[in-house]
């Protein structure tokens, strides 16, 4: 009896120290999931920047002209033609002035860069502009009405009131 549980222990042993060196390696090389997942954002994050640079005068007169519209939720299609989402998905052009909804056609969709817009959201404190989800995760191009004011996202600066926001996937 003592040799068969000497025995079971010692395999018990060998299994946990063999899934320790296995997570060890990939911790090291860096293909754990969380390693993954954070330098998958990063590059998404950068393709954010990307298209933010590519698009900025059209992003900042879509900000402007829909500041004050707080609770305003819009999203793309596959084509890029927008749509406000108020419960039914209706038209831009439909549900919004003219010159607003060619601000958000301007925005929303693909870019040459390869960034994507696929949904502008406005609150109390800022404009953002979804480019697209990892996981659980999200980002994007945020406009801060007042500097500081969002902490429901980590956001790195481009311009004074301009950000990529981000929320990392949790594994």
């Amino acid at each position: 009896m003592k040799t068969t549980t000497k025995a079971i222990l010692t395999v018990l042993v060998v299994i946990a120290a063999g899934l320790l060196f296995w997570r060890g390696v990939h911790v090291a090389l860096g293909t754990d999931r969380k390693t993954v997942a954070y330098e998958t954002m990063q590059d998404l994050m950068i393709d954010a920047k990307t298209g933010f640079l590519e698009r900025f005068d059209d992003l900042q007169d879509c900000a402007f002209l829909l500041f004050d519209d707080v609770g305003l939720s819009v999203v793309a299609d596959r084509e890029g033609k927008p749509f406000v989402d108020d419960g039914e998905l209706v038209p831009a052009a439909q549900a919004l002035s003219a010159e607003k909804a060619a601000a958000l056609e301007a925005v929303m969709g693909e870019y040459e860069s390869g960034t994507r817009v696929s949904g502008v959201e406005v609150t109390d404190k800022a404009v953002l502009f979804y480019c697209g989800y990892y996981a659980d995760g999200v980002y994007g191009i945020i406009y801060e009405k007042d500097l500081g004011n969002t902490t429901e996202y980590e956001t790195i600066e481009l311009t004074e009131n301009w950000r990529i926001f981000y929320r990392l996937p949790k594994l």
